[in-house]
């Protein structure tokens, strides 16, 4: 999205509650980012399958809003693809065995643990990135 306005008032990032008097206009924006990369179990480099790949927002107004983060599953070979990602400042992080309905990876307090294993990206607008994660192991 290129932008979102309700009345006069830009509406970056934020939660909004309509009514049906309510008017919004919303820009969207074909300036999207994708991450693509693979992920390992360990020193050994052997790929992680089914791992959980997540996009934290480096934002902390944004860390508290879910839709704000981005999840894909590895393939076979530890491999990910994530299009369509908002240009921003992120930090990836690879799961070993959290499934779909654990949503821990939002936790500040699990992100803080595990900051040091996590790769920063910034993400322009129509750029491609690719990363290599080690995969967290879950306790």
């Amino acid at each position: 999205m290129n932008a979102a306005r309700a009345g006069t008032q830009e509406l970056p990032g934020r939660i909004l509650d309509l009514d049906a008097s309510s008017e919004l206009e919303i820009v969207p924006s074909r300036a999207l980012a994708g991450v693509s990369g693979t992920v390992f179990l360990g020193a050994d480099r052997a790929p992680a399958a089914e791992a959980t790949v997540v996009l934290v927002p480096e934002d902390p107004t944004l860390r508290s809003d879910l839709p704000s983060y981005t999840t894909a599953t590895t393939d076979d070979a530890g491999k990910f693809t994530i299009p369509g990602v908002a240009p921003g400042r992120y930090r990836a992080f690879a799961w070993d065995g959290l499934q779909n309905s654990d949503f821990r990876f939002a936790d500040p307090d699990v992100i803080f643990a595990v900051d040091s294993s996590g790769v920063a990206l910034d993400l322009a607008p129509r750029a491609n990135s690719t990363v290599e994660l080690i995969a967290i192991g879950l306790k």
